[in-house]
């Protein structure tokens, strides 16, 4: 594992990087459609951060610009293959992330963590807000937030 590279994709690499997010967060979802980059994925102001063997993402993690004065991030997409978790590739995914959004000016980060995900986001210093979203994917969601300053 020490071969892994933790640093933003190139714009060529983002559909591995997809490819590794629908797996992990939509397996239930067999439609094309859904396995295709969207819109956000392309604006120069998301962050993407992704974790690299070679030319294979093993995690990924998109924040998004939410507002722009002050800055305020959202973190989307967050994803490590399964196999490698508990091994810090998430943890240097997020990091880095957090660290691009304070180095434009970001001092509050937000995100939707399913249940499971909750201490994870909690041992990075992200707190609960106390919502509670459901998606339309019907999995709850809770609201974490964090700042970066």
């Amino acid at each position: 594992m020490n071969n892994i590279e933790v640093r933003q994709p190139e714009l060529k690499e983002l559909a591995t990087v997809q490819q590794l997010r629908h797996a992990i967060l939509d397996p239930a979802r067999l439609i094309d459609a859904d396995n295709a980059l969207g819109p956000e994925d392309f604006h120069e102001e998301n962050i993407h951060m992704a974790a690299f063997l070679g030319l294979e993402a093993l995690g990924a993690a998109r924040l998004d610009l939410i507002q722009s004065e002050p800055p305020i991030y959202e973190v989307r997409k967050m994803a490590v293959d399964p196999s490698i978790r508990g091994q810090g590739i998430g943890r240097k995914v997020l990091e880095m992330g957090l660290s691009e959004a304070h180095s434009r000016g970001c001092h509050l980060v937000t995100l939707d963590a399913r249940e499971e995900a909750i201490p994870f986001f909690e041992r990075l210093g992200f707190e609960l807000t106390g919502a509670c979203i459901v998606h339309a994917d019907g999995v709850p969601n809770y609201v974490m937030k964090r700042n970066v300053a």
